[in-house]
Parts: structure tokens; sequence; C-alpha cells
């Protein structure tokens, strides 16, 4: 969560600072990576069902591309499909991955401790994101261009995801 969480921010600074785009604008446009985070979420379930690891690996390798290519692409030059397209891609393994997290947490949790493990996986994913924007934030703060910067920043905590992604064992 610290890097897909974080892609949210980054995106709204570029289409209303760089693109000049209102908040409504901006609302709007995000109708195509929540789209894609649902057609992640129902691909991750399908993932998840023969292999956890796979689903992490799977997800977060789509995000990485995504979030990586808009990182080297992202100047107010941009077509908005590539844009978008972009913005699709990373979203769709943002939806595989945290369907992928959420299982990961709670297999072989007994079924009278599912909703503790849950709330867990959920606080972890919100303390995820909240410090994984602060630094990022942090680090794009005097930067010409604080959204490239951010993506390229996300792209390395879904890479570091990815090596953690490895050490999840293959049978449950």
């Amino acid at each position: 969560m610290a890097g897909f969480g974080a892609s949210a921010y980054f995106l709204t600074l570029y289409l209303q600072n760089v693109r000049g785009l209102s908040a409504m604008q901006t609302g709007l446009a995000f109708v195509v990576p929540c789209v894609a985070v649902l057609i992640g979420t129902q691909v991750g379930g399908r993932l998840a069902t023969s292999s956890l690891r796979r689903a992490m690996l799977v997800g977060q390798g789509i995000g990485l591309v995504g979030t990586l290519v808009l990182a080297l692409t992202l100047t107010d030059s941009i077509g908005w499909i590539a844009l978008l397209a972009l913005a699709f891609v990373f979203s769709v393994g943002q939806g595989i991955t945290f369907t992928a997290m959420f299982a990961t947490a709670s297999t072989g949790a007994a079924d009278d401790e599912q909703g503790t493990v849950g709330g867990i996986a959920t606080t972890g994913q919100q303390l995820g994101g909240a410090i994984g924007l602060a630094v990022l934030v942090s680090l794009t703060a005097s930067t010409q261009s604080p959204a490239a910067v951010g993506f390229a920043g996300i792209s390395a905590i879904i890479a570091i995801g990815i090596i953690v992604a490895t050490r999840i064992p293959t049978q449950r």
C-alpha cells in the first residue's frame, strides 16, 4: 500500500497542477482507474485461488510496469490516451495486489480469527499508505516534476514489494 496508495495523490497533483483540470474533471478522470481496480480485483480473485504468490507477483508486476512507464513519460505533453492507458494498467495491478494481499493475510487463520486478521491487514494497509505517502511527498517536495518523481518512488516501493512477494509460500 505504501506504493499503490500514493498513486491517487500524485495523479491528482499532476492532473490539477500540470494539466489544469478542476476538482470535478479530475474526479471524472479517476473513473478509468476505478474501473481498472474493479477488473483487477476480479482477476486477482481468480489468480489467488491457485497461487497467492503468483497473484501477488502478477499484480505487482503489472503495477510496476504501469507506474514505471508513467514515471518515465509523465510530462505536460503526454497524450490523454497514453495517460489513461497507463493509469488503467497500474490500477489493474493494484486491484490484483490488494485482493491477493488480503487473501495472503487471512490464509491459515482460524475461522473465528478472520475478523481480527482482516482488521490487522486493513490497519497495515492504512499505515503503509500514510507512511509511503509521507516519505514520497518529502522526497518530491523540491523537485521540478513531483508527480513523475513520485511515480518513480512508487515504482521503487512496488519493486521492493515484488521481492517480498517471492517469500510467500507456494502452498497454502
